[in-house]
């Protein structure tokens, strides 16, 4: 027996976005895709253009989903077409409330961004200034890892635009707190830099000094894993030595204490962590290991 059929005079509360496997919800769902202003038979509420047609109330278990683009181009539809007023106003109230939502923005505007890069013969100077700026913010949100690996991009891509903003960009990235999620494309930045001449044609002190504060975090062998604490000290090395002689003298004192305070200070907390027993065993082997060495140089 069927369900009679209800009215809904807006969005169904059981319409989702998802954003995790758009091929496969858009798949399932296009049985149940429906079309803003399409009037295919049936009755319509409101004035005739054509709303949708009477909806019905599905079960939990067989809720449709779309993805995000999808959901974006049927308000954009909706808001061009539709001539209900009530889902018009419904939309209209709503769509503040989403805008708010910044994570739904960030997904989807630095990747585009990133995109973007690839095509920059044919954006202006000043188009392509904008966008190494919104990645440059971008690098203070829940995105920074593709904003990082997008700037890399950006250095290999866009030269004559990087080699102005590359300061900016380098300072901001010093202000990092080093985490592991982030290591990797914080480290191949400086490290892709290097192999660009044009870019740090201009370096003064403070950018050699920027890309030293990058890397000597990255340096601790208890936080990070060995090819992190690897790039790290093979990228210090190489700056050290692109920079010019009269930069050295400074730089030394700065690596000195860097690397006093990311290695060898959480070697030292290590060993004072240690067991009193494991401290003493160790110090009884080793006395052992040179008694026995002693007793075999004396018998000889």
């Amino acid at each position: 027996m069927k369900k009679p059929h209800t009215i809904i005079e807006g969005y169904s509360c059981y319409l989702s976005v998802d954003h995790t496997q758009p091929s496969l919800r858009e798949h399932e769902a296009a049985a149940t895709s429906f079309h803003w202003g399409s009037s295919s038979g049936g009755s319509n509420t409101g004035s005739g253009s054509g709303v949708f047609p009477p909806i019905q109330q599905p079960d939990k278990s067989s809720t449709p989903y779309v993805s995000y683009t999808t959901a974006c181009k049927q308000v954009s539809c909706c808001l061009k077409k539709e001539r209900d007023w009530k889902i018009l106003e419904l939309v209209l109230l709503q769509l503040p409330h989403v805008m708010e939502n910044k994570a739904f923005h960030l997904s989807y505007v630095f990747p585009a961004l990133t995109s973007l890069v690839s095509y920059h013969s044919s954006l202006g100077s000043a188009i392509q200034q904008q966008i190494v700026k919104c990645l440059e913010h971008g690098l203070l949100s829940k995105s920074s890892r593709i904003c990082i690996s997008a700037l890399t991009s950006c250095t290999l891509e866009m030269k004559e635009v990087m080699h102005k903003l590359i300061p900016e960009i380098l300072l901001s990235l010093s202000k990092f707190s080093p985490k592991l999620n982030i290591a990797v494309p914080v480290l191949e930045f400086p490290s892709s830099l290097i192999h660009l001449p044009r870019v740090f044609a201009s370096f003064v002190q403070d950018q050699y000094m920027s890309i030293c504060a990058i890397c000597l975090p990255y340096t601790n062998p208890f936080k990070f894993n060995h090819y992190v604490v690897s790039l790290a000290h093979h990228v210090s090395a190489l700056w050290f030595l692109k920079c010019r002689l009269s930069y050295r003298k400074a730089f030394v004192s700065y690596i000195i204490k860097g690397l006093e305070s990311n290695v060898w200070a959480p070697f030292q907390e290590a060993e004072r962590q240690l067991p009193q027993n494991e401290v003493s065993s160790n110090r009884k082997r080793s006395s052992s290991l040179t008694d026995n060495s002693n007793r075999r140089c004396f018998k000889m």
